[in-house]
């Protein structure tokens, strides 16, 4: 075998062998966290851990319909090439109300 086909080999063995103990110890080390945590009654809050909130966006409602192609549009940001803003009444959908 050629010397970088054994080196690539080596290195993907030392790369698994890194992956193992790396899962090993960050394991370790969460469950003396959760016993420092549950030891002193420290809460997420107080070591500035914040959550994500929620996302509140929303998918839009399309308001225009492309009668050539189907696709559609909000009518929010830039306006697709097929809209016409001269007549946009013969590009609108009607809505379920």
């Amino acid at each position: 075998m050629s010397t970088v086909h054994t080196l690539r080999q080596q290195i993907a063995d030392l790369q698994k062998e890194l992956d193992i103990a790396l899962r090993t110890e960050r394991a370790d080390a969460l469950a003396k966290i959760r016993d420092l945590m549950t030891a002193y009654s420290i809460t997420p809050d107080e070591l500035g851990v914040r959550r994500r909130a929620p996302s509140t966006i929303r998918p839009t409602v399309p308001k225009y319909r492309d009668p050539a192609s189907g696709t559609t549009w909000s009518g929010r940001g830039k306006p697709p090439r097929w809209f016409d803003k001269s007549n946009p009444e013969r590009f609108a959908i009607e809505q379920e109300q």
